[in-house]
């Protein structure tokens, strides 16, 4: 990304933060709270309740140049995607007041709700959302620096995967090129009905600890 002519300014920040990302794709529609809702042969004619079906799914989630925003928390955020791919995705954050921790910093939590939005795209991009959707599972970043001021893109690499899992390498580049925060992003790929197994055992579980 080329420098801007007003350098923002990053005082190096030497730390690290690692944490689980509940739900980190784009989009992540809800699940249904009662199993008995899910449909017993799911497919693109008949999406689960509380659902996106599949086309809708796909609404907003654009490539370089698109004009629709991200849904949910990137559009709160006022992140736009730069470049949208299987392997490859980019995306910029401008760093605003509301975006700033109590010393004027850009908070940690934004740079990687950054980055997991970015590797979250690239995992929806290679799903079949008829059948399933994309998760993030873990984030692994380190903060390197900070910034008061200038716009932040995030870039996520496909780094290998496996049985689902995908891992991402991810980074967040100030307008200088310098690092701000890098590490790795693993996002999973659940079908509606291991979806619908999991709500099962958590409604068992819930019943048994009344029961007990």
């Amino acid at each position: 990304m080329e420098p801007q002519s007003a350098p923002a300014a990053f005082p190096d920040l030497d730390g690290d933060m690692s944490g689980m990302g509940a739900d980190g794709s784009l989009p992540s529609p809800p699940v249904p709270q009662d199993p008995s809702d899910y449909p017993s042969d799911t497919n693109a004619d008949e999406p689960l309740p509380g659902v996106l079906a599949p086309q809708d799914a796909h609404d907003g989630i654009v490539g370089a140049g698109g004009d629709d925003p991200l849904p949910g928390l990137t559009a709160l955020l006022g992140i736009k995607t730069i470049t949208s791919g299987k392997e490859h995705v980019e995306m910029d954050m401008s760093i605003t007041p509301q975006l700033q921790q109590i010393y004027g910093y850009l908070h940690g939590g934004a740079t990687i709700a950054l980055l997991e939005s970015a590797a979250s795209l690239g995992a929806v991009n290679r799903a079949d959302l008829s059948k399933g959707r994309a998760f993030g599972v873990e984030v692994k970043v380190r903060h390197r620096k900070s910034g008061k001021r200038g716009t932040i893109r995030g870039v996520a690499d496909l780094e290998c995967f496996d049985d689902g899992r995908l891992v991402w390498k991810v980074a967040a580049y100030d307008e200088e090129g310098d690092v701000i925060s890098d590490g790795t992003v693993t996002t999973k790929y659940v079908t509606y009905e291991r979806l619908a197994e999991k709500e099962q055992e958590r409604v068992a579980a819930r019943a048994g600890a009344r029961n007990g």
